[in-house]
């Protein structure tokens, strides 16, 4: 992980870079889920969950193969998607 990468995650996450992202690129996000697994997030798995209709506010949905409460998948997808919005610029 470059400082840049470093830096955007850190102004992302409220000034703290998020422990549970392990690995940064300009395409892909590695995470450290609960179970110590890893995965790599990359942004077409973001833009799947945008497109993937489903009911906002309940229920569980699938984000990067991994399957997870609406509301954990939809902070990670819009902190996700704005890292990579800023990565690209």
């Amino acid at each position: 992980m470059t400082n840049k990468h470093r830096q955007i995650l850190t102004e992302l996450f409220g000034g703290e870079c998020p422990g549970f992202v392990t690995n940064a690129g300009r395409n892909f996000l590695r995470i450290q889920l609960q179970d110590d697994n890893s995965r790599t997030v990359r942004l077409q798995d973001v833009l799947e969950f945008l497109a993937a209709p489903g009911e906002p506010g309940g229920g569980s949905r699938v984000f990067a193969g991994v399957p997870c409460d609406w509301g954990q998948a939809h902070f990670l997808v819009y902190m996700f998607h704005e890292y990579f919005k800023a990565v690209q610029r």
